[in-house]
Parts: C-alpha cells; sequence; structure tokens
C-alpha cells in the first residue's frame, strides 16, 4: 500500500517576523507553503490567510474529494477564496499585504500542482531534481519572453512579483497533474531556501536530508548556513510502499513557530 509521510521546518532567517506559512496535513492529502510578500504591512496574515483558506476548504470537501480528477479546480477555487480574504481585509496599512502560494494534493498515485508568486514545488526521482513549478516574476517571465536581461536587470526584478495571491486579477493559479512513484519525493519551498541554495546545491543535499530523521530541518539549517536573511521554509512529501519513511511525521499547524 502506497503511503505518504511528510516533514516541515521553518525559521524567520535573519528577519524578526517570520511571514511564511505552511500546512503538511497527511489526512488531507494536502501540503501547502505561502510567503507574505516582503515590504508592507501583514505579510505574516496574507500567508495565514492563505493556507488557513486551503485547509478549511479541503476539510469541508472531505478527505476523498478529489479522486474524480477535479482537484485541479478545487484548488483553484480555495486560492481565489484565499484571494478575496486577503483583498476584503486590506484596509488601512495593511491595504497592500499579499501572498505567494505553492500547493500539492494527492490523492492515490495522482498529484495536483498549485502556485501563485515565487515559492516552489520540486520532484525529486530517480536521482534528479525537477522544478514543476515557473516563477512567477518580473525577471522570470521576461525570460520565457526571450527578452534580454542582464545581471543587474535580474537582480533589480527577480523578486518583483507578477502575481500574488490579494491582488485580485494576477491572483490566478497556474496548475499542472503528474503521477507519483514510489520513492518520489515532493519539495515545497518559499524563496529564502532558493535565493541561497540553487537547484545544484538542492540535488547534492537532498539525498542525505531525505534520509535523515529531520529532513526539513536539514534543508533550512543548510539554508541558514549559506547566509540566509529571508524566512526559509521547507516541506517535504515522500512516497513508500512500507511508511519507512522519515521519522518526523506530523501534520503542521497553520502557522510554524520561529526558532532562533
Amino acid at each position: 500500500m502506497m503511503m505518504l509521510r511528510a516533514a516541515a521546518s521553518s525559521h524567520a532567517g535573519r528577519r524578526s517576523n517570520n511571514e511564511d506559512a505552511a500546512i503538511a496535513d497527511a489526512a488531507l492529502g494536502l501540503y501547502a507553503v505561502a510567503d507574505g510578500v516582503g515590504g508592507v504591512e501583514g505579510g505574516e496574515i496574507a500567508s495565514a490567510i492563505v493556507v488557513d483558506t486551503l485547509r478549511r476548504f479541503f476539510r469541508r470537501a472531505g478527505a476523498d474529494a478529489g479522486t474524480d480528477g477535479g482537484d485541479a479546480s478545487r484548488l483553484e477555487t480555495a486560492i481565489r477564496m484565499a484571494d478575496r480574504e486577503i483583498a476584503r481585509r486590506r484596509v488601512g496599512d495593511l491595504d497592500r499585504m499579499a501572498s505567494t502560494v505553492a500547493a500539492v494534493r494527492v490523492r492515490g498515485m495522482a498529484a495536483t500542482v498549485a502556485w501563485v508568486g515565487d515559492s516552489r514545488v520540486y520532484l525529486w526521482r530517480d536521482g534528479s531534481l525537477i522544478q514543476l513549478t515557473a516563477d512567477h516574476t518580473v525577471a522570470a517571465e521576461m525570460s520565457a519572453r526571450g527578452l534580454p536581461m542582464d545581471a543587474a536587470g535580474r537582480a533589480s526584478w527577480g523578486h518583483v512579483l507578477s502575481r500574488a495571491v490579494g491582488t485580485g486579477a494576477t491572483s490566478r493559479p497556474e496548475l499542472l497533474s503528474l503521477r507519483l512513484r514510489t520513492g518520489d519525493v515532493l519539495m515545497l519551498c518559499t524563496d529564502g531556501l532558493t535565493d541561497v541554495l540553487d537547484d545544484e546545491a538542492l540535488a547534492r543535499l537532498l539525498p542525505a536530508a531525505i534520509r535523515d530523521a529531520n529532513p526539513a530541518d536539514r534543508l533550512v539549517a543548510a539554508a541558514l548556513e549559506a547566509d540566509a536573511d529571508d524566512n526559509v521554509t521547507v516541506v517535504l512529501v515522500r512516497v513508500d510502499d512500507d511508511g519507512a519513511l522519515f521519522s518526523s511525521e506530523r501534520t503542521v499547524p497553520v502557522r510554524l513557530p520561529s526558532r532562533g
């Protein structure tokens, strides 16, 4: 029988406030990270709204909802609900708050991925690391269109989001579906991880990390050792047929406590 195990970890980095949020709920088959937009008030509120809305939506829908192939529409609906709730609360000092989201719903061996912004989902399969999501940033979208951009431009526009939850028209999620295999590992993360650890570094770290009792903690620690100054959040989900997985399996609450 196919088994799922999840591990999650979050750290404020050098920041005084952790504006990331996450959920890893094996009973619902729901995993997500969200990163409140930095530089404006209410980032931690926006990210909490996103993961709380996802959790409440799928709890109401039922643990088995999605076996009919409708998870793409369900994830899109839940993210749009979060967008409306953030927009409703964008008043006063919170008038610019917004969040990214990267979410995965797993039912059986089918996984549906939805994302808005630059939080990412990776697949580790057969010794290779595959980025499943494409960043919704000005720099990434210019690059995708073949527009030239120098290093200064990439640095300037690399964190300017072209989509974010809470902004209405630019909150539309991108979606994809895939079939999982035994041994696959899905990694969801905020940009605090990928800002300091590129894909090559992550591919070197993952084989040892996923054998660790606390694999998400190990990746967060690697980001901190690489001098991460942003919040860092990681959720790992492994597929196995005998449950011999992470010993730190747990359901993660809406808010992950900052350590350090």
